[in-house]
């Protein structure tokens, strides 16, 4: 099998939030740029961090997948943007651009004219010379409020009790059992009022009927006192752990990541799958009844609802294999650190009821796979690369830590990037946003999995050959002292892996001067052996 392991090159430089987009368009494209190129918003945040991210248009169009992103924090910022093909343009007299988009032809190294349009989640691309149509299916699968007590899954049947699938814990058609009757927990769900009755819901999540099958309404006068084989009980679900996960990103202080969605807990004809849909506006979530019903696990809730946090922060960004890959990977790394609020048995499985079971076999971010020897071109298998890469950090730095870092990247990450590409931006973030807190230990979970390639780090086993003194005074710009055991010559490497430079040394004490050096992680070679040094931002 074909392995793809090469994605679109990007291109990364720093400014200041004051920086105009004319400013952005003329630093991206230098030697490219002419009048006919512009910018359009794609999506924009006004906290700390914050971000800016456009669309590149020609002759005032779109570019479908080439995006600038900006990052910044306090004076600072991170720009990266995809790289631009020299290829050409469709001769087109574009008399009203709304609704158009260019899209690439890498056959005919040509970028083409097409209208977009939407219809019932799907998008329709008419080409503009031809009239020739594309049906596209946009959706991203999974293969004031009143507080009213209800009942649910707290994160699912089976993790807190630290249970496996298998009797008595069986779907069973949906049917209730003592067994489920001790796995229910009551809670505060948010609700509208209507009347004088109370609906599930907040100005953030929706229910809704967006496809078959048709259930009823769910609302109450008193509390949902439910039981799961009721379609209440995943409304309620639905509605209480998308509202909770809300809550928890915002006490992290990125609750502006959380985006507006339609839900819908029994729908796409009772496939046993689920799917986020960005066409729409607001854009939908589906899960599926076949199988275990998908909203009875909070994993596959979560799953879904980061799909619409990442595309909310850079939309039509999930193109590339690779790149499907990382968000897949992040969002079942989000879903397993969401369930983490609540227990700890769930260890890396991913989807503990809704999946692991007789129906299909879940996914799991405690594994061996490594980049690129693991690739098999699917994105929901080759998520777990880069997933588990995240539960690796987690266990070093703690839930919360790695997924304020997942939340500040996500502007970041553009179309068509690579794992490696993107695991470099985590670094770039940490080094932005939290002053490079974590970009050692970002190193240590993500270089074994390969997704640092280029990297040498080994420990430092041998300090009879190289001790290093000071560091914390390098970190400062001061120097920090290195001793050799020989004379030889200093390697350095960024964190990314790419050499930078090197240093001869005499036999003894030699000197590093921290002001040499730009804030972030820097690698040291020596004889075989490695040593790193953090260079702080101010």
């Amino acid at each position: 099998m074909f392995l793809q392991t090469t994605g679109q090159s990007i291109t990364q430089f720093s400014c200041t939030p004051e920086s105009s987009p004319d400013f952005l368009l003329k630093r991206w494209l230098g030697k490219q740029y002419s009048l006919s190129y512009g910018l359009a918003s794609a999506s924009v945040s006004t906290n700390n961090p914050s971000h800016h991210s456009y669309f590149l248009t020609y002759r005032g169009v779109p570019l479908n997948g080439i995006m600038v992103s900006r990052l910044c924090k306090g004076q600072m910022c991170l720009v990266v943007a995809n790289e631009l093909s020299t290829c050409n343009f469709e001769t087109n007299n574009i008399a009203n651009p709304q609704k158009l988009f260019w899209f690439y032809d890498s056959s005919l190294c040509l970028w083409q004219l097409f209208r977009v349009s939407t219809r019932s989640g799907f998008e329709i691309r008419t080409h503009i010379q031809t009239n020739t149509a594309q049906t596209i299916n946009r959706r991203i699968f999974f293969s004031p409020d009143t507080l009213i007590p209800a009942r649910i899954f707290n994160p699912d049947p089976l993790s807190p009790g630290n249970f496996v699938y298998g009797q008595p814990q069986t779907d069973a058609g949906d049917s209730n059992s003592n067994f489920f009757e001790q796995q229910y927990r009551w809670i505060k769900l948010p609700c509208h009022i209507s009347g004088d009755s109370f609906i599930p819901g907040t100005t953030r999540v929706q229910l809704a009927a967006i496809s078959a099958p048709a259930t009823p309404k769910t609302f109450t006068k008193t509390s949902f006192a439910h039981n799961r084989s009721q379609p209440s009980f995943e409304d309620a679900m639905a509605v209480y752990h998308l509202h909770r996960c809300y809550q928890w990103w915002d006490s992290l202080g990125f609750g502006f990541r959380a985006d507006t969605v339609l839900v819908d807990a029994h729908a796409l004809g009772g496939a046993d799958e689920s799917a986020y849909n960005p066409t729409p506006n607001p854009p939908t979530i589906e899960w599926g009844t076949g199988g275990v019903d998908d909203a009875e696990d909070a994993d596959a809730l979560i799953h879904e609802y980061t799909h619409a946090a990442i595309q909310g922060a850079l939309p039509r960004s999930y193109q590339g294999t690779q790149r499907q890959s990382i968000e897949e990977g992040i969002c079942d790394f989000m879903a397993v650190a969401y369930s983490r609020l609540w227990t700890l048995n769930q260890g890396g499985r991913v989807y503990n009821w809704d999946g692991h079971n007789i129906f299909w076999e879940g996914r799991n971010l405690e594994n061996s796979r490594t980049f690129p020897a693991s690739l098999t071109n699917q994105p929901h298998t080759d998520g777990q690369i880069f997933g588990a890469a995240l539960f690796d950090l987690m266990q070093e730095c703690g839930r919360d830590s790695v997924v304020k870092l997942l939340l500040a990247a996500m502007p970041l990450l553009l179309p068509n990037i690579t794992m490696p590409q993107a695991a470099q931006l985590l670094i770039k973030t940490d080094s932005l946003v939290f002053g490079s807190k974590y970009n050692w230990p970002i190193v240590k979970a993500f270089f074994p999995r390969g997704l640092l390639p280029g990297l040498a780090v080994h420990d430092l086993i041998n300090q009879k050959k190289m001790q290093v003194l000071n560091s914390r005074g390098f970190s400062m710009g001061e120097k920090a002292l290195f001793w050799a055991d020989q004379p030889g010559v200093i390697n350095i490497y960024t964190v990314s892996g790419q050499k930078v430079n090197n240093l001869k040394v005499s036999q003894g004490w030699n000197s590093l001067n921290g002001n040499d050096f730009q804030p972030g992680i820097w690698i040291f070679e020596f004889n075989g052996l490695s040593f790193k040094l953090h260079k702080a931002a101010f």
